[in-house]
């Protein structure tokens, strides 16, 4: 893990596997990044910032050459994840990722969606001795080391192969479409 705070996941879940016994048998789902309409909306998530980017300023600024990939989730395809987990019985700790396989993107892929959607947006790369500030940080372009794609094989073996049928294209549309017409735009 790269980040303190993916360690510490990956620490929650060695420790679980290790007190599981006696009718105890946790079940590990590791989501991927979830983005999607939501009445309290998350844009510090970065498919939902990208949007918000675009519909608000009809430009997007990407402080990284954007090629990491992420694996993406939509929002509306979790309660059926949840409810197939708790509908089944394991013998047994178990570790799924969560997520559609068509929905591992780069940030670049993500954008190009967006610019196919909203046509008259602009993108720009921050430079390397450009600084932006987003909240109360300077950030400096740089390489994002922090990519990585999914397989999400085994929840589609385990749960079933269309718990997350919502792909990069089709969600990232209706996130758009939910956004404008809640601001009206």
């Amino acid at each position: 893990p790269p980040t303190p705070y993916s360690n510490n996941k990956l620490r929650i879940e060695e420790y679980l596997q290790f007190i599981a016994g006696d009718g105890f048998n946790p079940v590990m789902l590791r989501f991927a990044t979830v983005y999607g309409y939501s009445p309290r909306m998350r844009f510090d998530l970065y498919i939902n910032m990208v949007v918000g980017m675009a519909l608000a300023t009809k430009k997007i600024q990407l402080n990284s050459d954007g090629l990491a990939w992420r694996p993406n989730l939509y929002i509306e395809d979790i309660p059926g994840v949840i409810d197939a987990v708790l509908n089944r019985d394991f013998s047994e700790p178990t570790i799924i990722n969560i997520g559609n396989q068509n929905s591992n993107l780069r940030v670049v892929d993500v954008v190009e969606i967006i610019k196919t959607i909203e046509k008259d947006v602009e993108t720009r790369l921050l430079q390397p001795e450009e600084n932006s500030l987003y909240g109360d940080q300077y950030v400096t372009s740089k390489k994002d080391t922090r990519s990585y794609r999914v397989d999400f094989s085994r929840m589609n073996s385990i749960l079933g192969v269309d718990m997350c049928p919502t792909d990069g294209r089709r969600g990232i549309a209706t996130l758009i479409k939910n956004l404008k017409t809640v601001v009206n735009i």
